[in-house]
This record gives C-alpha cells, sequence and structure tokens, in this order.
C-alpha cells in the first residue's frame, strides 16, 4: 500500500477547500472534501485508537460503510466524483470491498492537519477534533 503525505486544511479558495496531497494542492467541493476527511478519520482511527464509534458499523482498519458517508443512494456518484476532483494519475484513492465498504488507499502514517478550521459542519468538525486528539 502506498503511503501519500495529505494535509487537511480548513483553507477555502472560492467556494472549494484546499488540501494537499504529495505537496501538490487540490481543490475539492464541500463534499468532496468531507468524503475526503471521512476516509482519512476512518485510517488515522482505525488502528484501535476509535474514541466515538458513531454513526459507524463495521469499523475496523479504517474501512466505512459508504452508507455512513450520507443518506441516501448517491455516496458512490459522490466517491467517485471525489476521485476526479483529486486527479492524481496512477492513485485510485480509494478501494471498495464489495459489501458496501470503502477505505482510503494510504497506509494512514503520514496524514496531518494545517488549520484554523472554521467548518459550519458539526461531523466534519468533530472528526477533525478527534484526529487532533490523536496527532
Amino acid at each position: 500500500m502506498s503511503s501519500r503525505k495529505i494535509i487537511l486544511t480548513g483553507e477555502t479558495d472560492g467556494r472549494r477547500m484546499v488540501v494537499y496531497i504529495d505537496g501538490q494542492r487540490i481543490r475539492l467541493t464541500f463534499k468532496s472534501y468531507k468524503y475526503f476527511l471521512h476516509l482519512c478519520w476512518a485510517r488515522v482511527m482505525g488502528d484501535g485508537k476509535l474514541i466515538k464509534p458513531w454513526f459507524i458499523s463495521g469499523f475496523k482498519f479504517g474501512w466505512v460503510y459508504r452508507s455512513g458517508f450520507d443518506y441516501g443512494h448517491r455516496q458512490t456518484a459522490v466517491l467517485h466524483r471525489m476521485k476526479r476532483e483529486i486527479g492524481i494519475d496512477g492513485w485510485p484513492v480509494f478501494e471498495s470491498d464489495w459489501c458496501g465498504r470503502v477505505r482510503l488507499l494510504d497506509d494512514g502514517k503520514d496524514i496531518s492537519l494545517k488549520g484554523p478550521f472554521d467548518l459550519r459542519d458539526a461531523e466534519a468538525m468533530a472528526m477533525i477534533e478527534d484526529m487532533k486528539a490523536i496527532m
């Protein structure tokens, strides 16, 4: 499994959120940013460091049920849009176990936060606070 240097920021560029992957500045829509944050959170917290097991069942080693992202039936479409927005050649971003679960295709060892984070989404802020607590 590859290891990418991922920096999650609270930075915005217009109506998009900014992340850095291997030094490359990537702009994501907020929905894609939140899904990517969720995948990173699950990877960081997945080694038995889970603080709050809210809304996730079957949580282990960074796997997240697609239904844990949002209500409705568009989770797969948003995941693939996120993958297109990231657009790094040769990196599929996430993998699926074909049982309704996905995880970030990264070992999670080089994920960091660079804030301040002023997100108006309680769920996203809770994931950021969980990650800050163990980093």
